[in-house]
């Protein structure tokens, strides 16, 4: 609403969840290949540090922050990479990214998915825990956490 006066109109479509509603959940099946965007957000885009043919694992960093409001980029999957090049991206340009073809293991990298036991972190920690770990803004904009937030957060990150 607006100004007290309401938008009449736009798109209805039908929501048709009764094709699905009865359905159990289930889990997809990962694809043959994975195209992964070195471009995640609204800043710089990452810079590969993998290559054509090295060996991924699920969580490894495969691009690091290109600039100053940037975010690393993660493999989705363990598998191979097969090329880096420039691909079609959801904005409608041709952009960097890696093709990883998945070797069905989804094994994560060392040090991912664990849980971190210890002291309380202070708060630059707890900054280079959330920037290593790819974060950005709201539908990808970029966010003051990966760029220079002057004062560290208030409560206890839970980014692994």
């Amino acid at each position: 609403m607006m100004g007290g006066r309401r938008f009449f109109g736009g798109i209805h479509p039908s929501y048709n969840k009764g094709l699905s509603a009865s359905m159990p959940i289930e889990e997809m099946p990962l694809p043959g290949r994975l195209v992964v965007h070195f471009s995640q957000n609204l800043g710089a885009p990452s810079k590969p540090v993998v290559k054509k043919g090295d060996a991924v694992r699920k969580g490894q960093v495969i691009a690091e922050a290109g600039g100053f409001v940037s975010t690393p980029v993660h493999a989705p999957t363990s598998g191979t990479v097969e090329s880096i090049d420039l691909y079609p991206s959801p904005v409608g340009v041709e952009a960097p990214a890696a093709v990883i073809v998945p070797d069905g293991g989804d094994a994560w990298a060392d040090g991912c998915n664990v849980e971190r036991a210890g002291p309380e972190p202070d708060g630059e920690t707890i900054k280079k825990i959330v920037q290593g770990a790819g974060s950005s803004g709201w539908e990808g904009r970029p966010s003051p956490r990966t760029s220079s937030s002057p004062r560290p957060p208030a409560r206890r990150s839970t980014c692994s």
